[in-house]
């Protein structure tokens, strides 16, 4: 703040921005390349996908930038929109006092508590039959990578992957910080999930890539809520579930 002042707007509205879009495309760039010339070698063996990667089967990705890029856009222009339009709707504060670890903590569990009830309720809804013609497009790649994570239409970006991620923050009227960390989480969480891999130290991509592969199962972010609607399905009779945790070392999963 000492060096570039004290505008609300300047880290809620492009802070948010620069942080979101670096992270998207620094994380998805980096595993798309690796991918495209199969370098380091070491990275395959993290591999979970049974089939080739959409980047093995030469496909063009231009379309999926383009959608990614836009739906970007139209999270700018949203945040822009709530912002003067809602006066700051999300409530972020921008202050020079930041947050105790734990009040950090509770803003975080009530963001990740929402995160998964309204993703899990929108994305199921959205798997119905008179709303998947919305989410059709974001399961065009049953083994999906990175970049893809959104590629979707604009009233599934909006509906199922913007809201139930900001909601959290809007209740808690949270410090920015918590928003940039938050984010953070989030992007690498979803990144992960759509990169075909399960990487060590990280969220288990297992479900949701089981998601993509069954179709219609795996709703969830962290599959609490499919525990309780049991739409783990079979899943949880799958290779897949028996290699659903959080790797602690650099050992790759095994397959």
């Amino acid at each position: 703040m000492d060096k570039f002042g004290d505008n609300e707007a300047l880290y809620i509205i492009w802070g948010i921005n620069f942080l979101t879009f670096g992270i998207y495309w620094i994380l998805g760039g980096f595993f798309y390349v690796m991918e495209t010339f199969n370098k380091p070698k070491t990275l395959e063996l993290y591999k979970i996908q049974p089939n080739k990667s959409e980047i093995k089967k030469g496909n063009n990705f231009s379309k999926v930038i383009q959608v990614v890029i836009r739906n970007q856009v139209i999270s700018l222009l949203l945040l822009i929109f709530v912002y003067y339009q809602g006066s700051n709707f999300l409530k972020i504060r921008v202050t020079r006092d930041v947050p105790s670890f734990a009040v950090t903590m509770r803003d975080m569990l009530v963001c990740f508590f929402c995160q998964e009830t309204f993703f899990y309720y929108s994305h199921r809804l959205l798997h119905t039959k008179y709303f998947y013609r919305w989410h059709k497009q974001h399961h065009e790649y049953s083994t999906p990578v990175c970049i893809t994570a959104i590629y979707c239409g604009v009233f599934e970006h909006i509906f199922s992957n913007l809201f139930p991620v900001v909601i959290g923050l809007r209740f808690m009227e949270a410090h920015i910080t918590t928003a940039y960390l938050w984010l953070t989480i989030v992007l690498v969480t979803t990144l992960n999930d759509h990169s075909g891999h399960h990487l060590p130290f990280l969220h288990s991509s297992e479900l949701h890539d089981y998601h993509h592969l069954k179709f219609n199962v795996n709703f969830s972010v962290y599959g609490f809520l499919d525990k309780l609607h049991n739409t783990y399905g079979h899943f949880e009779k799958s290779k897949q579930f028996e290699r659903h945790r959080t790797l602690f070392s650099l050992s790759p999963i095994e397959k």
